[in-house]
């Protein structure tokens, strides 16, 4: 996360000064960058070999995930710089209306709905197509950094997402305060959006399967 704040207002600020087919132009350039600079494949490889094992790696995994690192950053930049509306974007993300069909009918039983989504899968342009249907809601924790923060605050309010926002770490009653803005956002039959994928300390969250070893996930997505 350290160096995701460090880079997006950068990012955000290039994005907003470039023209988006000169933007998404980077793509395949960067794309070049990182497979013959090499030092960032080869760690990514041995990850990849210790969290699948060996008889379960395929040297086309790391390509694909450096593909994915691209458009990450080339998507975010435009998300969170133009704002994520750009019609041009159609031709690169497709939402899937039958998915927000199913969420429109989840609220018809008006108790509100919980949508569980990892980072790094364009979520940021995924939360600009949903909240155009729906109003959607997101639990999120506010940065210390004042330039991630502001970049992030003006993406909430170009695409018109309500936030929520988690209580401190240290804060003695954060659970319960947690729990209880979950709840309230649910009693107002909108859609609240979590993003449950971040490691924790071993015995500070709760116990998961992934990838045939246990680790730790915030109790958020498990209420």
């Amino acid at each position: 996360m350290a160096t995701r704040s460090r880079l997006l207002p950068r990012l955000a600020r290039l994005a907003e000064r470039t023209p988006l087919p000169c933007w998404l132009a980077l793509r395949p350039l960067l794309r070049m960058a990182l497979t013959l600079q090499g030092g960032i494949g080869r760690s990514v490889s041995a990850a990849m070999r210790a969290g699948l094992g060996e008889e379960s790696y395929h040297r086309d995994y790391t390509r694909l995930f450096l593909d994915h690192m691209v458009d990450v950053a080339v998507f975010s930049g435009i998300a969170y710089g133009q704002g994520g509306a750009d019609e041009a974007l159609r031709r690169y993300w497709h939402p899937d209306e039958t998915a927000l069909d199913v969420i429109e009918q989840a609220r018809e039983a008006g108790k509100g709905v919980v949508m569980v989504s990892p980072h790094m899968m364009g979520h940021e342009l995924g939360a600009a197509a949903i909240t155009r249907r729906v109003p959607l809601v997101a639990l999120i924790r506010k940065s210390p950094d004042p330039q991630y923060e502001a970049v992030k605050q003006r993406w909430y309010s170009a695409i018109g997402l309500e936030v929520v926002h988690r209580p401190p770490r240290d804060s003695p009653t954060g659970g319960l305060a947690e729990i209880t803005s979950a709840l309230r956002v649910l009693r107002h039959n909108k859609v609240l959006a979590i993003t449950p994928d971040l490691l924790q300390k071993p015995g500070t969250g709760v116990p998961v399967r992934l990838f045939g070893r246990t680790c730790d996930l915030p109790a958020g997505a498990f209420f």
